[in-house]
Protein backbone atom coordinates (compact mmCIF):
# COMPACT_ATOMS: atom_id res chain seq x y z
CA UNK A 1 0.00 0.00 0.00
CA UNK A 2 1.33 3.36 -0.90
CA UNK A 3 -0.04 7.16 -0.58
CA UNK A 4 1.44 9.78 -2.90
CA UNK A 5 1.41 12.63 0.48
CA UNK A 6 4.54 14.31 1.38
CA UNK A 7 4.70 12.61 4.55
CA UNK A 8 4.56 8.58 3.04
CA UNK A 9 6.98 10.24 0.14
CA UNK A 10 9.72 10.64 3.10
CA UNK A 11 9.21 6.83 4.56
CA UNK A 12 7.14 7.66 7.21
CA UNK A 13 3.53 6.21 8.07
CA UNK A 14 0.54 8.78 6.66
CA UNK A 15 -2.51 9.29 8.13
CA UNK A 16 -4.27 8.31 4.96
CA UNK A 17 -2.65 4.98 5.12
CA UNK A 18 -3.48 4.56 8.69
CA UNK A 19 -7.12 5.75 7.88
CA UNK A 20 -7.91 2.69 5.30
CA UNK A 21 -6.09 0.75 7.60
CA UNK A 22 -8.06 1.36 10.65
CA UNK A 23 -11.52 0.63 8.19
CA UNK A 24 -9.89 -2.49 7.00
CA UNK A 25 -9.52 -3.53 10.50
CA UNK A 26 -12.79 -2.79 11.45
CA UNK A 27 -14.65 -4.81 8.82
CA UNK A 28 -12.29 -8.10 9.48
CA UNK A 29 -13.19 -7.99 13.07
CA UNK A 30 -16.42 -7.31 12.79
CA UNK A 31 -18.21 -8.83 9.84
CA UNK A 32 -21.59 -8.52 9.64
CA UNK A 33 -23.22 -11.99 11.01
CA UNK A 34 -26.64 -12.95 10.77
CA UNK A 35 -26.67 -14.27 14.50
CA UNK A 36 -30.23 -12.72 14.46
CA UNK A 37 -31.55 -15.46 12.37
CA UNK A 38 -30.43 -17.89 14.87
CA UNK A 39 -32.65 -16.10 17.67
CA UNK A 40 -35.64 -15.55 15.52
CA UNK A 41 -35.87 -19.53 14.77
CA UNK A 42 -35.61 -19.74 18.99
CA UNK A 43 -38.60 -19.96 21.39
CA UNK A 44 -38.82 -17.54 24.11
CA UNK A 45 -38.53 -20.63 26.96
CA UNK A 46 -35.75 -21.85 25.17
CA UNK A 47 -33.79 -18.03 24.90
CA UNK A 48 -34.62 -17.90 28.54
CA UNK A 49 -33.16 -21.23 29.81
CA UNK A 50 -30.22 -20.91 27.59
CA UNK A 51 -29.86 -17.23 29.45
CA UNK A 52 -30.62 -19.31 33.26
CA UNK A 53 -27.70 -21.75 32.26
CA UNK A 54 -25.55 -19.22 30.74
CA UNK A 55 -25.75 -17.06 33.99
CA UNK A 56 -25.33 -20.09 35.95
CA UNK A 57 -21.74 -20.92 34.63
CA UNK A 58 -21.00 -17.14 34.17
CA UNK A 59 -21.71 -15.43 37.22
CA UNK A 60 -20.35 -12.29 35.82
CA UNK A 61 -22.64 -11.74 33.14
CA UNK A 62 -25.31 -11.53 34.97
CA UNK A 63 -24.09 -8.18 36.30
CA UNK A 64 -23.22 -7.30 32.68
CA UNK A 65 -27.10 -8.27 31.28
CA UNK A 66 -28.39 -6.03 33.56
CA UNK A 67 -26.44 -3.37 32.86
CA UNK A 68 -27.42 -4.24 29.00
CA UNK A 69 -30.83 -4.00 29.83
CA UNK A 70 -31.23 -1.46 32.13
CA UNK A 71 -32.41 1.84 31.06
CA UNK A 72 -30.33 4.13 33.12
CA UNK A 73 -26.87 4.21 31.42
CA UNK A 74 -26.79 8.48 31.67
CA UNK A 75 -23.79 10.05 31.99
CA UNK A 76 -23.92 10.43 35.70
CA UNK A 77 -24.62 7.06 36.19
CA UNK A 78 -21.42 6.17 34.89
CA UNK A 79 -19.79 8.75 35.88
CA UNK A 80 -20.64 7.98 39.35
CA UNK A 81 -18.74 4.88 39.20
CA UNK A 82 -15.51 6.06 37.93
CA UNK A 83 -15.82 8.76 41.42
CA UNK A 84 -16.51 6.09 43.29
CA UNK A 85 -13.41 4.23 42.31
CA UNK A 86 -11.71 7.25 42.90
CA UNK A 87 -12.36 7.85 46.19
CA UNK A 88 -11.53 4.69 47.11
CA UNK A 89 -8.01 5.14 46.42
CA UNK A 90 -7.71 8.73 47.58
CA UNK A 91 -6.30 10.13 50.64
CA UNK A 92 -7.66 12.49 52.54
CA UNK A 93 -5.38 15.25 50.55
CA UNK A 94 -7.27 13.91 46.83
CA UNK A 95 -3.81 12.30 46.17
CA UNK A 96 -3.48 8.95 44.79
CA UNK A 97 0.15 7.86 46.23
CA UNK A 98 2.41 5.33 44.46
CA UNK A 99 1.24 2.22 46.46
CA UNK A 100 -2.23 2.53 45.11
CA UNK A 101 -0.93 3.73 41.58
CA UNK A 102 -1.16 0.45 39.82
CA UNK A 103 -4.90 -0.79 41.60
CA UNK A 104 -6.77 2.51 40.82
CA UNK A 105 -5.44 2.32 37.58
CA UNK A 106 -6.62 -1.31 36.54
CA UNK A 107 -9.76 -0.75 38.49
CA UNK A 108 -10.71 2.39 36.57
CA UNK A 109 -9.85 1.13 33.18
CA UNK A 110 -12.12 -2.10 33.74
CA UNK A 111 -14.41 0.66 34.57
CA UNK A 112 -14.13 2.66 31.57
CA UNK A 113 -14.18 -0.07 29.12
CA UNK A 114 -17.34 -2.11 30.83
CA UNK A 115 -19.30 0.82 30.21
CA UNK A 116 -17.76 1.15 26.60
CA UNK A 117 -17.97 -2.32 25.65
CA UNK A 118 -21.84 -1.95 26.61
CA UNK A 119 -22.43 1.04 24.99
CA UNK A 120 -21.11 -0.29 21.94
CA UNK A 121 -22.86 -2.87 22.01
CA UNK A 122 -26.36 -1.01 22.19
CA UNK A 123 -24.59 0.85 19.34
CA UNK A 124 -24.63 4.17 21.13
CA UNK A 125 -21.47 5.30 19.42
CA UNK A 126 -21.41 8.86 20.29
CA UNK A 127 -22.54 7.89 24.12
CA UNK A 128 -19.73 5.95 23.80
CA UNK A 129 -17.28 8.65 22.79
CA UNK A 130 -18.69 11.16 25.45
CA UNK A 131 -17.97 8.77 28.06
CA UNK A 132 -14.50 7.91 26.88
CA UNK A 133 -13.81 12.21 26.67
CA UNK A 134 -15.44 12.33 30.22
CA UNK A 135 -13.26 9.72 31.62
CA UNK A 136 -10.20 10.91 29.87
CA UNK A 137 -10.89 14.36 31.30
CA UNK A 138 -11.75 13.13 34.83
CA UNK A 139 -8.07 10.98 35.03
CA UNK A 140 -6.39 14.17 33.48
CA UNK A 141 -8.05 16.35 36.40
CA UNK A 142 -6.12 13.81 39.22
CA UNK A 143 -3.37 14.52 41.18
CA UNK A 144 -1.83 11.40 40.87
CA UNK A 145 1.57 9.23 41.63
CA UNK A 146 3.17 8.12 38.32
CA UNK A 147 4.64 4.52 38.34
CA UNK A 148 6.46 3.44 35.26
CA UNK A 149 3.72 4.93 33.35
CA UNK A 150 0.58 3.78 34.62
CA UNK A 151 -1.76 6.78 34.34
CA UNK A 152 -0.35 7.57 30.92
CA UNK A 153 -0.75 3.93 29.35
CA UNK A 154 -4.70 4.10 30.80
CA UNK A 155 -4.37 7.54 28.86
CA UNK A 156 -3.68 5.82 25.78
CA UNK A 157 -5.96 2.78 26.28
CA UNK A 158 -8.66 5.40 26.47
CA UNK A 159 -7.31 7.50 23.43
CA UNK A 160 -7.07 4.31 21.09
CA UNK A 161 -10.92 3.98 22.28
CA UNK A 162 -11.68 7.17 20.25
CA UNK A 163 -9.72 5.90 16.87
CA UNK A 164 -11.74 2.67 17.73
CA UNK A 165 -15.27 3.96 17.76
CA UNK A 166 -14.45 6.91 15.48
CA UNK A 167 -15.59 4.67 11.81
CA UNK A 168 -18.74 3.56 14.01
CA UNK A 169 -19.90 7.19 14.20
CA UNK A 170 -22.60 8.34 11.84
CA UNK A 171 -20.80 10.76 9.61
CA UNK A 172 -23.44 13.40 10.04
CA UNK A 173 -22.44 13.15 14.01
CA UNK A 174 -18.52 13.36 13.54
CA UNK A 175 -17.76 17.13 13.00
CA UNK A 176 -19.54 17.17 16.43
CA UNK A 177 -16.98 14.83 17.52
CA UNK A 178 -14.15 17.16 16.69
CA UNK A 179 -15.39 19.78 18.05
CA UNK A 180 -15.51 17.96 21.73
CA UNK A 181 -12.52 16.45 21.50
CA UNK A 182 -10.88 19.70 20.06
CA UNK A 183 -12.47 21.53 23.56
CA UNK A 184 -11.42 19.22 25.75
CA UNK A 185 -7.72 19.71 24.29
CA UNK A 186 -7.76 23.28 25.72
CA UNK A 187 -9.12 21.73 29.35
CA UNK A 188 -6.60 19.75 29.73
CA UNK A 189 -3.23 19.84 32.02
CA UNK A 190 -1.25 16.99 31.27
CA UNK A 191 1.16 17.57 28.68
CA UNK A 192 1.76 13.49 27.03
CA UNK A 193 -2.46 13.38 27.07
CA UNK A 194 -2.74 16.41 25.11
CA UNK A 195 0.21 14.89 22.76
CA UNK A 196 -1.98 11.75 21.89
CA UNK A 197 -5.29 13.99 21.54
CA UNK A 198 -3.74 15.98 19.16
CA UNK A 199 -2.85 13.14 17.48
CA UNK A 200 -6.10 11.80 17.23
CA UNK A 201 -7.59 15.24 16.16
CA UNK A 202 -4.99 15.50 13.08
CA UNK A 203 -4.36 11.78 11.69
CA UNK A 204 -7.88 10.17 12.75
CA UNK A 205 -10.28 12.56 11.35
CA UNK A 206 -9.95 12.24 7.37
CA UNK A 207 -11.79 14.00 5.12
CA UNK A 208 -12.50 17.60 3.41
CA UNK A 209 -15.25 18.61 6.36
CA UNK A 210 -12.63 18.87 9.10
CA UNK A 211 -9.64 20.29 7.06
CA UNK A 212 -10.43 24.20 8.04
CA UNK A 213 -11.69 23.14 11.76
CA UNK A 214 -8.05 21.08 11.89
CA UNK A 215 -6.34 24.09 10.46
CA UNK A 216 -7.57 26.85 12.73
CA UNK A 217 -6.77 24.08 15.57
CA UNK A 218 -3.47 23.81 14.55
CA UNK A 219 -2.88 27.52 14.52
CA UNK A 220 -4.25 28.24 17.88
CA UNK A 221 -2.10 25.72 18.93
CA UNK A 222 1.20 26.95 16.86
CA UNK A 223 3.10 28.15 20.23
CA UNK A 224 1.98 25.38 22.53
CA UNK A 225 3.81 22.46 19.70
CA UNK A 226 6.27 25.37 19.44
CA UNK A 227 7.57 24.37 23.33
CA UNK A 228 8.23 20.62 22.36
CA UNK A 229 9.77 20.60 18.92
CA UNK A 230 10.83 16.80 19.88
CA UNK A 231 7.35 16.13 19.73
CA UNK A 232 5.65 18.21 17.44
CA UNK A 233 6.62 18.72 14.09
CA UNK A 234 5.20 22.28 13.68
CA UNK A 235 6.13 22.84 9.85
CA UNK A 236 4.78 19.46 9.04
CA UNK A 237 1.37 19.90 10.88
CA UNK A 238 1.10 23.46 9.22
CA UNK A 239 2.03 22.10 5.61
CA UNK A 240 0.04 18.90 5.86
CA UNK A 241 -3.08 21.01 6.82
CA UNK A 242 -2.54 24.07 4.26
CA UNK A 243 -2.21 21.94 1.46
CA UNK A 244 -4.96 19.65 2.27
CA UNK A 245 -6.75 22.95 2.84
CA UNK A 246 -5.62 24.64 -0.31
CA UNK A 247 -6.81 20.98 -2.26
CA UNK A 248 -10.13 21.87 -0.58
CA UNK A 249 -10.11 25.30 -2.07
CA UNK A 250 -8.95 24.57 -5.38
CA UNK A 251 -11.43 21.61 -5.64
CA UNK A 252 -14.19 24.03 -5.14
CA UNK A 253 -12.98 26.44 -7.89
CA UNK A 254 -11.83 29.09 -5.19
CA UNK A 255 -10.62 31.93 -7.12
CA UNK A 256 -6.81 32.95 -6.98
CA UNK A 257 -7.81 35.78 -5.02
CA UNK A 258 -8.54 33.40 -1.97
CA UNK A 259 -6.25 31.15 -2.50
CA UNK A 260 -3.75 34.08 -2.09
CA UNK A 261 -5.20 35.15 0.60
CA UNK A 262 -4.66 31.58 2.42
CA UNK A 263 -0.78 32.18 1.76
CA UNK A 264 -0.83 35.30 3.37
CA UNK A 265 -2.47 34.31 6.19
CA UNK A 266 -0.12 31.54 7.08
CA UNK A 267 2.82 33.23 5.57
CA UNK A 268 5.05 32.86 8.44
CA UNK A 269 5.05 29.47 8.11
CA UNK A 270 8.21 28.16 6.02
CA UNK A 271 6.65 25.33 4.76
CA UNK A 272 3.75 27.38 3.67
CA UNK A 273 6.32 30.20 1.82
CA UNK A 274 7.77 27.70 0.06
CA UNK A 275 4.34 26.06 -1.16
CA UNK A 276 3.52 29.36 -2.50
CA UNK A 277 7.16 29.35 -4.47
CA UNK A 278 6.83 26.05 -5.56
CA UNK A 279 3.59 26.71 -6.87
CA UNK A 280 4.90 29.58 -8.87
CA UNK A 281 7.83 27.76 -10.17
CA UNK A 282 5.79 24.73 -11.21
CA UNK A 283 3.51 27.35 -13.11
CA UNK A 284 6.61 29.07 -14.82
CA UNK A 285 5.86 32.30 -13.02
CA UNK A 286 9.35 32.67 -12.65
CA UNK A 287 9.19 36.57 -12.03
CA UNK A 288 6.20 36.16 -8.90
CA UNK A 289 8.47 33.33 -7.66
CA UNK A 290 11.83 35.86 -7.02
CA UNK A 291 9.49 38.02 -5.71
CA UNK A 292 7.64 36.16 -3.08
CA UNK A 293 11.48 34.07 -2.46
CA UNK A 294 12.68 38.02 -1.56
CA UNK A 295 10.58 38.20 1.19
CA UNK A 296 11.18 34.93 2.21
CA UNK A 297 14.60 36.21 2.45
CA UNK A 298 13.53 39.31 4.88
CA UNK A 299 12.10 36.43 7.49
CA UNK A 300 14.88 33.97 6.74
CA UNK A 301 18.07 35.54 6.43
CA UNK A 302 18.79 35.28 10.39
CA UNK A 303 18.76 31.33 10.02
CA UNK A 304 21.58 30.48 7.65
CA UNK A 305 20.01 26.90 6.40
CA UNK A 306 16.59 28.38 5.31
CA UNK A 307 18.71 31.67 3.61
CA UNK A 308 20.77 29.29 1.91
CA UNK A 309 18.05 27.37 0.46
CA UNK A 310 16.12 30.75 -1.02
CA UNK A 311 19.60 31.31 -2.35
CA UNK A 312 19.63 28.94 -4.05
CA UNK A 313 16.45 28.69 -5.42
CA UNK A 314 16.43 31.94 -6.61
CA UNK A 315 19.94 31.28 -8.19
CA UNK A 316 18.13 28.64 -9.88
CA UNK A 317 15.08 30.14 -11.34
CA UNK A 318 17.70 33.14 -12.86
CA UNK A 319 19.53 30.29 -14.66
CA UNK A 320 16.15 29.09 -16.23
CA UNK A 321 15.73 32.50 -17.24
CA UNK A 322 18.66 33.13 -18.66
CA UNK A 323 19.77 35.91 -16.38
CA UNK A 324 23.35 35.33 -16.23
CA UNK A 325 23.86 38.73 -13.96
CA UNK A 326 21.38 37.29 -11.45
CA UNK A 327 23.00 33.88 -11.04
CA UNK A 328 25.90 35.36 -10.72
CA UNK A 329 24.98 37.47 -8.00
CA UNK A 330 23.34 34.71 -6.61
CA UNK A 331 26.91 32.86 -6.31
CA UNK A 332 28.10 35.57 -5.07
CA UNK A 333 26.20 35.90 -2.10
CA UNK A 334 26.24 31.85 -1.46
CA UNK A 335 30.31 32.64 -1.46
CA UNK A 336 30.28 35.26 0.81
CA UNK A 337 27.56 35.10 3.10
CA UNK A 338 27.52 31.34 4.16
CA UNK A 339 29.88 29.65 7.00
CA UNK A 340 29.57 26.38 4.82
CA UNK A 341 30.73 27.92 1.63
CA UNK A 342 32.79 25.57 -0.88
CA UNK A 343 35.81 26.56 -3.01
CA UNK A 344 33.68 24.82 -6.26
CA UNK A 345 31.20 27.73 -5.77
CA UNK A 346 33.93 30.25 -5.57
CA UNK A 347 35.57 28.36 -8.90
CA UNK A 348 32.00 28.91 -10.42
CA UNK A 349 31.56 32.19 -9.63
CA UNK A 350 35.05 32.72 -10.97
CA UNK A 351 34.03 30.96 -14.29
CA UNK A 352 31.09 33.73 -14.79
CA UNK A 353 33.63 36.53 -15.05
CA UNK A 354 36.14 37.37 -18.03
CA UNK A 355 39.83 37.05 -16.97
CA UNK A 356 40.45 41.02 -17.05
CA UNK A 357 37.65 41.79 -14.74
CA UNK A 358 38.31 38.79 -12.62
CA UNK A 359 41.09 40.03 -10.31
CA UNK A 360 39.87 42.89 -9.47
CA UNK A 361 36.93 41.22 -8.37
CA UNK A 362 39.16 38.58 -6.86
CA UNK A 363 40.77 40.67 -4.46
CA UNK A 364 37.31 42.42 -3.74
CA UNK A 365 35.92 39.35 -2.51
CA UNK A 366 38.76 37.97 -0.73
CA UNK A 367 38.86 41.04 1.76
CA UNK A 368 35.20 39.74 2.44
CA UNK A 369 35.84 36.26 3.44
CA UNK A 370 35.02 35.38 6.99
CA UNK A 371 36.13 31.34 6.67
CA UNK A 372 39.97 30.37 7.06
CA UNK A 373 39.43 27.32 5.58
CA UNK A 374 37.82 28.98 2.29
CA UNK A 375 40.16 31.96 2.24
CA UNK A 376 43.33 29.06 2.52
CA UNK A 377 41.64 27.14 -0.42
CA UNK A 378 41.07 30.11 -2.50
CA UNK A 379 44.96 31.42 -1.65
CA UNK A 380 45.36 27.76 -2.82
CA UNK A 381 44.13 27.87 -5.88
CA UNK A 382 44.92 30.94 -7.16
CA UNK A 383 48.35 29.64 -6.00
CA UNK A 384 49.14 33.00 -4.13
CA UNK A 385 51.46 31.04 -1.54
CA UNK A 386 52.70 34.10 0.32
CA UNK A 387 49.05 34.82 1.11
CA UNK A 388 48.25 31.16 2.13
CA UNK A 389 50.76 30.73 4.26
CA UNK A 390 49.85 34.72 6.25
CA UNK A 391 46.69 33.21 6.34
CA UNK A 392 47.15 29.64 8.08
CA UNK A 393 49.99 31.67 10.41
CA UNK A 394 47.51 34.46 11.10
CA UNK A 395 44.46 31.54 12.27
CA UNK A 396 46.33 29.49 14.07
CA UNK A 397 45.08 26.40 12.80
CA UNK A 398 47.32 23.38 12.92
CA UNK A 399 44.85 21.49 10.92
CA UNK A 400 45.38 24.29 7.79
CA UNK A 401 48.81 23.91 8.58
CA UNK A 402 48.82 20.11 7.56
CA UNK A 403 46.79 20.56 5.03
CA UNK A 404 48.91 22.76 2.76
CA UNK A 405 52.28 22.16 4.64
CA UNK A 406 52.57 20.37 0.65
CA UNK A 407 52.52 23.41 -1.82
CA UNK A 408 54.11 25.72 0.86
CA UNK A 409 57.51 23.54 2.18
CA UNK A 410 59.71 24.16 -0.66
CA UNK A 411 59.08 28.04 -0.56
CA UNK A 412 58.72 28.63 3.03
CA UNK A 413 59.86 25.75 5.36
CA UNK A 414 61.68 27.95 8.22
CA UNK A 415 58.27 29.20 8.83
CA UNK A 416 56.42 25.59 8.36
CA UNK A 417 59.09 24.29 10.58
CA UNK A 418 58.63 26.91 13.19
CA UNK A 419 54.94 26.64 13.50
CA UNK A 420 54.68 22.65 13.86
CA UNK A 421 57.26 23.07 16.90
CA UNK A 422 55.38 26.03 18.60
CA UNK A 423 52.04 23.59 17.90
CA UNK A 424 54.25 19.98 19.00
CA UNK A 425 55.63 21.58 21.97
CA UNK A 426 52.37 23.12 23.26
CA UNK A 427 50.25 19.93 22.77
CA UNK A 428 53.43 18.06 24.48
CA UNK A 429 52.63 19.59 27.61
CA UNK A 430 49.06 18.35 27.68
CA UNK A 431 49.62 14.79 25.86
CA UNK A 432 49.08 12.06 28.95
CA UNK A 433 48.29 9.03 26.92
CA UNK A 434 49.63 6.95 24.12
CA UNK A 435 47.17 7.89 21.15
CA UNK A 436 48.96 11.64 21.93
CA UNK A 437 52.08 10.75 21.22
CA UNK A 438 51.43 8.40 18.39
CA UNK A 439 49.92 11.61 16.44
CA UNK A 440 53.18 14.20 18.26
CA UNK A 441 55.51 11.07 16.32
CA UNK A 442 53.22 11.74 13.03
CA UNK A 443 53.94 15.41 13.18
CA UNK A 444 57.67 14.90 14.24
CA UNK A 445 57.82 12.78 10.80
CA UNK A 446 56.20 15.35 8.69
CA UNK A 447 58.93 17.96 9.79
CA UNK A 448 61.34 15.37 8.64
CA UNK A 449 60.12 15.77 5.58
CA UNK A 450 60.65 19.44 4.93
CA UNK A 451 63.94 20.93 4.50
CA UNK A 452 66.11 21.38 7.52
CA UNK A 453 63.24 19.46 9.72
CA UNK A 454 65.92 16.45 10.68
CA UNK A 455 67.71 19.04 12.91
CA UNK A 456 64.75 20.77 14.26
CA UNK A 457 63.26 17.24 15.04
CA UNK A 458 66.40 15.67 16.41
CA UNK A 459 66.67 19.11 18.56
CA UNK A 460 62.79 18.69 19.70
CA UNK A 461 63.29 14.70 20.48
CA UNK A 462 66.59 15.55 22.38
CA UNK A 463 64.40 18.14 24.65
CA UNK A 464 61.69 15.70 25.15
CA UNK A 465 63.72 12.91 26.29
CA UNK A 466 65.15 15.18 28.78
CA UNK A 467 61.66 17.32 30.24
CA UNK A 468 59.41 14.01 29.85
CA UNK A 469 61.69 11.24 30.75
CA UNK A 470 59.47 9.33 33.34
CA UNK A 471 56.51 9.30 30.44
CA UNK A 472 57.72 5.72 29.22
CA UNK A 473 54.96 5.42 26.33
CA UNK A 474 56.68 8.44 25.37
CA UNK A 475 59.82 7.88 25.04
CA UNK A 476 59.26 4.30 23.74
CA UNK A 477 57.01 6.21 20.62
CA UNK A 478 60.04 8.63 20.11
CA UNK A 479 62.53 5.76 19.81
CA UNK A 480 60.58 4.45 16.83
CA UNK A 481 61.51 7.84 14.80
Amino acid sequence: MSCDCPYAQDGHNCKHIAAVLFEWERRVSHPEIANSEIIDDASDDDIRSFLLQLFNENPELVERFKQFTSTDNSMDAMTSELFTIINHYQYAHKYINIDNTVPFCEDYEKCVFKWFDLLEQKEEYFNAIRFLAEAYSILDSLDIDEDEQQPYALSYYINEAFTYVLPYIDISERKEVFDLLRQQFYSMKNYAFKIDLVETLLSRFIGDEYVESQLDFVEEQYDYFGKYPSKFDREFMINSVVNDYLELLEKNNASKKELKDVYKKYWKYDSVRMSCVKECILNKEYDQALKYLDKCIKLDYKDQSLYKRDIEMKKDIYQKQGNREGYREMIKILVLDFRDASIEEYIELKNLYMSEEWVKERDSIIKQINSDWLLCDIYAHENLHKQLLDSIIKSNNKSLLKQYSHLLKVEYPEQLLHMYRVAVEKEAEHARNRSYYHQLVRDLRTMKRIDGGDKVVDEIIKKWKDQYKNRTAMMDELSRI
